[in-house]
């Protein structure tokens, strides 16, 4: 898969291979979100990318969307946990692949998936790899980060060789360190943590382009620039043995598809103008994009949510506004690993003016909503300030922060 056709997802708004496994089928009723209409639902008639969803609503009607207007689209098919034998891609742009591995060389590693057949990756596009994706949530699989430039191979016995990844294959993973090459048998690796050092930066950022993220029945999670739906399948451009070709990936192994680039554009994708933790003692804590500060879910009173950003007290964000910015959709509180003695003073603002202040937010569980007319606003700032007790236990999650545009 080329790395303008991969992409980030993980979506959420508030409010392996082996044998075919036995999925429930799709009935061919989705139901939409979008910014004009809101939730809806009706069977599918068409959608592409370029050109918008047709579904047939109440009386047979038919109700067009354009694309840049949905935010996105569900199938209503569960999650089916994936095969003990597939291993899981964390890919540099964020995205998740579990699949299994038919070849490589020193350029690219092919993988293989029932849905989609053979695809390409290239080493570079890997940021890691979990061989074993049954003994850790498929979320946590971005976390195996290199904390040197050395790529790091973690094996099932405890053990860990650093060097440079040169080649994944059918035969393990080929390794170079102070003593040569090594070559770790996939059977024997727990995960592997490639170094970025070098390799394209591919979130947040401040372009925008229409795209659709979709999410799969295992939880994989790809993101494509084309795609459109045929006769209860979806086209979807992939890598094959170095060509572009368009692989058919039949609806009833998806769960989502998530509009990019539209009028609805997550806080997160952003590049913020500023970025600031300011501790009271301890070590610095940086923001965190759809993960809570410590890097785990985000949760809020018992909640899990897919979109959002997690910071630790004093926190301070400030993303540019344009003259399309149109609305600013927001919820938040303090994260389920905060604890009883957090207590944090929670601003938006809007050209350095508070629109919106909470000066005792308490680990209470609550989800405090907020929506704000940004039109005309040139900045937007996001404030988490120490509480009574300092910076005690307060972290916060901002949960899915969300720019409406015109």
């Amino acid at each position: 898969m080329r790395s303008d056709r991969i992409g980030i997802l993980a979506t959420a708004l508030v409010a392996s291979l082996g044998p075919t496994p036995a999925l429930a089928a799709w009935d061919g009723t989705v139901r939409i979100v979008a910014v004009n209409t809101g939730p809806g639902s009706g069977k599918l008639q068409s959608f592409a990318l370029a050109e918008g969803l047709v579904i047939e609503g109440r009386e047979a009607r038919a109700i067009r969307i354009a694309s840049p207007d949905l935010i996105q689209i569900e199938t209503g098919l569960p999650y089916e946990k994936p095969a003990s034998e597939t291993i899981a891609w964390s890919l540099t742009n964020g995205d998740l692949v579990l699949a299994r591995v038919v070849r490589g060389n020193e350029r690219a590693v092919t993988l293989a998936r029932i849905d989609v057949g053979e695809f390409d990756v290239p080493l570079t596009h890997i940021r890691a790899v979990h061989a074993r994706p049954e003994e850790a949530a498929l979320d946590a699989m971005t976390t195996t980060r290199p904390a040197s430039r050395d790529d790091v191979l973690h094996l099932t016995n405890g053990d860990r060789l650093t060097g440079l990844v040169s080649r994944i294959d059918a035969r393990g993973v080929a390794i170079e360190t102070d003593t040569g090459e090594t070559v770790v048998s996939l059977t024997v690796l727990r995960s592997a943590g490639l170094a970025q050092l070098g390799r394209p930066a591919t979130r947040p950022s401040n372009e925008r382009r229409l795209q659709a993220r979709l999410t799969l029945r295992d939880g994989s999670r790809l993101t494509t620039d084309k795609v459109g739906w045929r006769s209860g399948q979806l086209l979807v451009p992939i890598e094959r043995d170095g060509k572009p070709v368009d692989a058919a990936l039949s609806m009833d192994r998806v769960r989502r598809i998530e509009i990019l680039g539209g009028r609805w554009q997550w806080l997160g994708e952003l590049t913020p103008l500023v970025a600031e933790h300011t501790p009271l003692l301890g070590v610095p804590r940086p923001h965190q994009i759809d993960r809570n500060v410590l890097d785990g879910m985000l949760r809020i009173g018992k909640q899990t949510f897919e979109r959002g950003i997690g910071v630790h007290s004093r926190s301070r964000l400030v993303y540019a506004l344009d003259d399309d910015c149109r609305r600013f959709i927001c919820a938040y509180g303090l994260d389920e690993d905060s604890g009883p003695m957090a207590d944090v003073d929670v601003k938006v603002l809007l050209d350095g003016k508070v629109k919106h202040h909470a000066p005792t937010v308490r680990a209470d569980g609550q989800l405090r909503k907020i929506s704000l007319d940004v039109q005309g606003a040139k900045r937007l700032e996001l404030l988490v300030d120490f509480g009574k007790n300092g910076n005690v236990q307060d972290r916060l999650d901002w949960v899915s922060p969300a720019i409406i545009r015109r």
